[in-house]
């Protein structure tokens, strides 16, 4: 082969050499150029700094929780005014309007011992007839009067007639009586009469009034009991 056999063929394969080498070439700057064209098509993203604290031993990634807020005071809530309910006040005890009752002053005796003896008298109170429980009603005349007595019991009687009216003279002896503790109540009469039974306990004083044309006649006959 001549030399310029030779020539030929090696300036052929630096040409060919030459049109790879520009393709080669314009093939990377194609590449990077649609590279660089993907990369803007991407959407923008922030790097986030990773807490160096971070670890593979499963530490939590929740955000940290916020503490509770307060409630907010009620629009009337005076400031520094405490929330708890007022304690409930504790009134001192009144003291008793009603005064005390006064001691009760103890009822009159009715009879006491010694007893008078049997007896009895027409016109006049009888000797021993306790005039102070059973006295006799104004503007009277004595009938009769009587006692009896065995052991601590008593009995007297009086007969009378009087120009007072029926009714006042059942007043009389009704104040008269009460004195002593005896109450009354009705009781059986005859007719044109009324009759009263005052009472205390045992003792008894049975009262009975009939009117007539000038007042009333009556009766008071007792059974007491003498006090030791």
């Amino acid at each position: 082969m001549n030399k310029r056999a030779v020539i030929f063929i090696a300036a052929g394969a630096a040409a060919v050499a030459l049109l790879l080498g520009g393709a080669l070439i314009v093939g990377q700057q194609q590449t990077r150029s649609d590279a660089a064209s993907a990369r803007s098509a991407l959407p923008h993203t922030t790097a986030t700094a990773v807490d160096p604290s971070f670890g593979a031993a499963g530490a939590s990634t929740a955000e940290p929780t916020s503490p509770p807020e307060k409630a907010a005071p009620a629009p009337d809530a005076e400031p520094g005014a405490s929330s708890q309910p007022p304690a409930a006040e504790v009134l001192p005890p009144e003291p008793d309007a009603s005064p005390g009752l006064p001691p009760s002053t103890p009822l009159p005796v009715l009879v006491t011992t010694p007893l008078p003896a049997t007896a009895s008298a027409t016109g006049k109170i009888v000797h021993g007839f306790p005039s102070h429980l059973i006295p006799t009603a104004p503007q009277s005349t004595v009938v009769s009067s009587s006692v009896a007595s065995e052991g601590s019991h008593l009995q007297a009687a009086l007969t009378a007639k009087s120009t007072m009216s029926a009714d006042d003279v059942v007043a009389y002896y009704r104040t008269a009586f009460a004195k002593y503790g005896l109450l009354d109540s009705a009781a059986p009469a005859g007719q044109d009469s009324s009759a009263l039974n005052f009472t205390r306990g045992t003792n008894s004083v049975t009262l009975t009034v009939t009117e007539t044309r000038t007042g009333c006649r009556y009766i008071v006959f007792g059974a007491l009991t003498a006090a030791d």
